[in-house]
């Protein structure tokens, strides 16, 4: 009887793909973003059977968000050259960046991990530019006429 078992709740684990856990359901961060712009990020999760430990946003390996729920703060934002967040519009899922500069541009990345006992972390990534608009119409130089 304990075999039997054993195989349905494998056949069970195979079925579902996972027990428990959580996932990054929406993240998104634009490709490019002009200069001067504000940009919001987003990174929605799902739990399922776990609690959230931390979410936290980085930009190029240097960490500038993390929520943790029951942390003193909840919300705390670290100084990391080119990324300056709108505090007025900071949320647990998102967050906006204001007046993006050319420093901005870089890889944002958002970690999600479970509380104990399974610790379990996703990680979503991309690279974001940001752009300057030409001042004026292109010159052509150096054709003799």
């Amino acid at each position: 009887m304990c075999c039997s078992t054993l195989f349905i709740l494998i056949l069970l684990l195979i079925y579902c793909g996972k027990v428990g856990g959580l996932f990054i359901s929406q993240f998104n961060v634009p490709a490019t973003a002009l200069r001067g712009e504000d940009v919001t990020l987003w990174c929605h999760y799902k739990l399922e059977m776990d609690t959230l430990y931390s979410l936290t946003w980085w930009k190029d390996d240097q960490q500038f968000f993390r929520y943790k729920p029951g942390g003193r703060p909840e919300k705390q934002l670290y100084d990391v050259q080119g990324v300056k967040v709108d505090t007025s519009s900071m949320k647990i899922n998102s967050l906006t960046l204001v007046h993006v500069g050319l420093r901005s541009t870089g890889k944002y990345r958002c970690e999600v991990l479970a509380d104990a006992p399974s610790y379990e972390k996703h990680i979503q990534s991309t690279n974001f530019t940001v752009v300057e608009q030409p001042r004026g119409a292109p010159r052509i130089t150096g054709i003799p006429e």
